[in-house]
């Protein structure tokens, strides 16, 4: 279905669906029993590279070398809002377990986190000497592990308060 290489799948937490994006710009939806394409989503400039559902299943959050998170309505394929902040290329988007919250990482070296239904950036997480290309929230959405380029990875305290600003709690070395 892509005419160019795969960055990212996704498998859908509630049906059979999953999800895949690439260097043609498309996201495209698939009927994970038949692998039948559903539909394709566009509205990125340039290269996809991650992908991650809600909780529920009904959008999708998208990143790529535009610098920018789209968050899509799977259902209508309608493009629901951009964040934008990062000044380079969006490597990598999480979405929080609860579902509320999404975090985008970047070759800007920053994580960034936003508030999913309204688009408010809560907090940018620095720290990193290059761009952090891989994370992922802990199971409960306390935490957040970030990996870079420079050969580390970091925890991150994020808890539930947005008051304050997280800073890492463990710093070890991959290399």
């Amino acid at each position: 279905g892509h005419i160019h290489s795969i960055n990212s799948i996704a498998f859908c937490p509630t049906e059979s669906k999953l999800a895949s994006c690439g260097n043609d710009g498309t996201i495209k939806i698939w009927d994970g029993k038949l692998g039948t394409e559903i539909k394709t989503l566009t509205g990125h400039t340039g290269m996809v590279y991650d992908l991650a559902w809600t909780p529920d299943g009904k959008r999708l959050a998208s990143g790529g070398y535009d610098g920018t998170v789209k968050i899509w309505d799977v259902q209508s394929g309608t493009l629901l809002g951009a964040l934008t902040g990062h000044t380079g290329k969006v490597l990598g988007v999480a979405v929080a377990p609860g579902g509320s919250g999404i975090a985008s990482c970047s070759e800007d070296k920053s994580i960034k986190i936003w508030d999913m239904n309204n688009g408010t950036l809560l907090h940018t997480l620095r720290g990193h000497a290059g761009m952090v290309q891989s994370f992922a929230y802990s199971d409960e959405g306390r935490q957040l592990i970030s990996g870079c380029e420079d050969g580390t990875i970091k925890i991150w305290d994020i808890g539930s308060d947005t008051s304050g600003t997280p800073e890492p709690i463990g710093l070890r070395s991959v290399g």
